[in-house]
């Protein structure tokens, strides 16, 4: 007498069964890491810290700040004295608010806007916990790494790419008689994370930046 046969079709379902949860394994993980790619390309950690200074170098005045204006968004302003080709400094810190650690390389690359005001040309940071004059440069070849949580203060140097064709009036923090042009506070550095991810991050600054002239205004040459 031949052995009844076993039903097939109860293999067949147990091994769609199993390809089926494999697919969806497949697509879960593919799913997962699409997403975290997507987050870490995007990834901006860096915020404005507790403090903030600037118009001030080497116990020398730059120019003036005042508290927040009308035309300002609440915030306070920073007045550069205009002076032909110099420089001015101002100071903030540098909170990495995210879960990884950031390796920042100093200021980013890229041509100013046409209509730029003020065009920041160097950054140097302060040894950990120090807000003073002990500043070394922060660029590609000596670059800071800021862990979670962790702020640092950094000074970034600015030049004039507006100037003033009549000069100042003598009080240039409140004087409106002439013109005026107010600078975008946003400031691109290069930071590194996570081994393999290397880009730019804008953040804006705690305060806002004007130029005031006497008479009109105009783009000085590099």
């Amino acid at each position: 007498m031949d052995a009844p046969a076993l039903p097939r079709q109860h293999f067949v379902s147990l091994r769609a069964l199993v390809v089926a949860l494999g697919l969806l394994l497949v697509l879960g993980t593919v799913s997962i890491t699409g997403g975290t790619a997507t987050w870490l390309r995007s990834y901006a950690p860096l915020k404005q810290g507790s403090s903030y200074g600037g118009l001030w170098y080497r116990g020398h005045s730059e120019g003036v700040q005042v508290p927040a204006l009308n035309a300002s968004g609440g915030i306070p302003v920073l007045f550069p004295r205009y002076r032909p080709h110099a420089r001015f400094h101002v100071t903030l810190t540098l909170w990495n608010q995210g879960r990884l650690a950031v390796k920042v390389l100093g200021l980013a690359k890229g041509s100013p806007a046409e209509a730029a005001v003020f065009v920041p040309t160097a950054m140097e940071v302060a040894p950990p916990n120090q807000y003073g004059f002990h500043w070394r440069p922060l660029d590609p070849a000596h670059p800071v790494r800021i862990s979670p949580g962790e702020e640092r203060t950094v000074q970034v140097t600015y030049r004039f790419a507006q100037g003033c064709v009549g000069g100042q009036p003598r009080r240039y923090w409140t004087e409106r008689g002439g013109s005026g042009m107010i600078a975008d506070n946003r400031v691109d550095v290069r930071i590194q994370y996570a081994r393999f991810f290397d880009r730019s991050q804008s953040f804006r600054m705690p305060f806002a930046m004007e130029l005031v002239c006497v008479g009109s205004i105009r783009r000085l040459s590099n």
